[in-house]
């Protein structure tokens, strides 16, 4: 049966706390599929029959990490301290299923290091952008720290859609109510080397109030764009639609 795989972002913007990932204590790569399925078989007939009340799940991996790791990644419960603590109790060390907590605190602190751009921009830097009733807004389009998804994923992070939003929903509470698409929004990817075309990508939206490809098309949308940014006269950009 189909089902809406969550995110790790979504858990953090919706329910505001920490996320707690139960990870089999080896990798993928050192334990056959028959074995971790049979893991897998043991780790829910035990939380049947001792935290019956404590839903589990799968989420998605990052929304940082692109398309093309889209679909089931991650086994999560939604503990309380009580219940988190007959889990820890009853699998120990040696056992199958540890708990890894991704930290709520971690993921605000980064998003809410970005920064708001004027306009026109100062500099030519990535950003995202979307075009709403307050005018072109511009927010810096890379964040450092820990990307959902595990300790491995340090430096420089390519802000996602839905986390942009967020942090803009914090800056402009009359947002509130509305969902990331609602507006014509995009992203812009300047090069170093200027033969080479920046990007300008209007962000693919199915079925919204706005329609993507007719964005891309109006010139005085790509002209509008371009003044919000700041973008000097000598660098080519290329307009087009994707989902990024």
């Amino acid at each position: 049966m189909p089902q809406i795989i969550s995110t790790p972002e979504e858990w953090f913007r919706t329910q505001g706390r920490d996320l707690y990932v139960i990870k089999h204590t080896k990798t993928r790569g050192r334990l056959s599929n028959k074995k971790f399925i049979s893991d897998q078989k043991i780790l829910h007939a035990w939380f049947e029959e001792n935290l019956p009340k404590t839903q589990i799940k799968i989420i998605g991996p990052s929304e940082s990490s692109g398309w093309i790791e889209g679909g089931p990644r991650f086994i999560t419960a939604d503990f309380d301290s009580a219940a988190l603590t007959i889990f820890n109790e009853a699998w120990g060390v040696q056992t199958p299923w540890q708990i890894e907590t991704w930290s709520f605190s971690d993921w605000r602190k980064r998003i809410e290091s970005l920064n708001l751009f004027s306009s026109p921009g100062c500099t030519v830097k990535a950003l995202r952008w979307w075009d709403t009733p307050r005018g072109i807004l511009l927010l810096n389009a890379f964040t450092e720290g820990i990307c959902s998804g595990g300790a491995e994923d340090f430096g420089e992070i390519f802000l996602n859609l839905r986390d942009g939003w967020w942090r803009l929903q914090q800056l402009f509470p009359e947002f509130s109510e509305h969902s990331a698409n609602t507006f014509p929004c995009g992203i812009f990817w300047p090069m170093a080397d200027k033969s080479n075309q920046s990007l300008m990508v209007v962000e693919f939206v199915w079925k919204a109030a706005w329609d993507s490809n007719n964005y891309a098309k109006d010139v005085q949308n790509k002209i509008s764009l371009l003044n919000a940014i700041g973008i000097p006269d000598d660098m080519p950009v290329d307009i087009s639609v994707g989902d990024f």
